[in-house]
């Protein structure tokens, strides 16, 4: 089973690597390199939309 997203957001922000290196290693071309990206960060942003905390910390 493959998990292009969570490969997307791992290989970045976990593994480092910059965001041309992400599509290669992936094996993907720019243009769907780039919509992942972006789908990517909507997947993320859904996963966390349903937690509202409007604390502040002083």
């Amino acid at each position: 089973m493959s998990f292009p997203y969570r490969d997307v957001l791992e290989s970045r922000y976990f593994k480092g690597l910059s965001w041309m290196q992400v599509t290669e290693r992936l094996g993907y071309s720019t243009s769907r390199g780039h919509q992942l990206i972006n789908d990517s960060f909507l997947q993320f942003a859904e996963a966390f939309s349903d937690i509202y905390d409007y604390r502040v910390f002083k």
